[in-house]
């Protein structure tokens, strides 16, 4: 899942962008010109960006965007091999109190025989989403339409509580 990058595209205006991860140590600004897109690669940072494992219930890892002006941003795994996959953040559109979550029906994942990515270990595809807390003291609820590999029956609620901004 390298190389990993944020694009930021701006409008009319020169705009100073913070990215940071409030739960860590990782926190750069930057000015973007009007009109423009740049790129922010974030490889370098890779133990840190990455959400695992999926049952982990609080992980550190998510980042805050904040802007000047209003941007458009998209988080990409530039990656030739791996399935790589632009994901589209949703900013203010994506803070909410209820969202429906897609994944794709139509197809099982692949069964891997071998170890991918280089770690020592056979990991098997999921689906998964990071809900990152905008501020401290989260409570999350989430009712999965299926079993999760954290052992969350289907059709149950379940609360995740995210003590600081950041966590995921």
């Amino acid at each position: 899942n390298k190389p990993m990058a944020f694009h930021f595209s701006t409008f009319a205006n020169p705009t100073t962008i913070r990215l940071r991860q409030p739960a860590s140590t990782y926190d750069t600004t930057f000015v973007v010109p009007a009109n423009s897109l740049f790129s922010k690669y974030v490889t370098h940072i890779l133990s840190q960006v990455e959400s695992l494992p999926a049952d982990d219930p609080t992980i550190t890892t998510g980042f805050e965007i904040t802007s000047d002006f209003p941007i458009v941003v998209v988080y990409d795994f530039l990656s030739s091999g791996n399935n790589p996959e632009t994901y589209s953040l949703k900013g203010q559109n994506g803070m909410g109190k209820e969202f429906v979550i897609p994944f794709q029906t139509l197809w099982n994942n692949n069964v891997l025989g071998s170890d991918n990515n280089g770690d020592g270990v056979v990991t098997q595809p999921k689906q998964q989403f990071s809900v990152v807390a905008a501020e401290d003291n989260t409570t999350i609820y989430i009712t999965p339409r299926c079993n999760t590999i954290g052992g969350n029956p289907a059709n149950v609620t379940y609360a995740v509580f995210l003590p600081l901004a950041g966590n995921v």
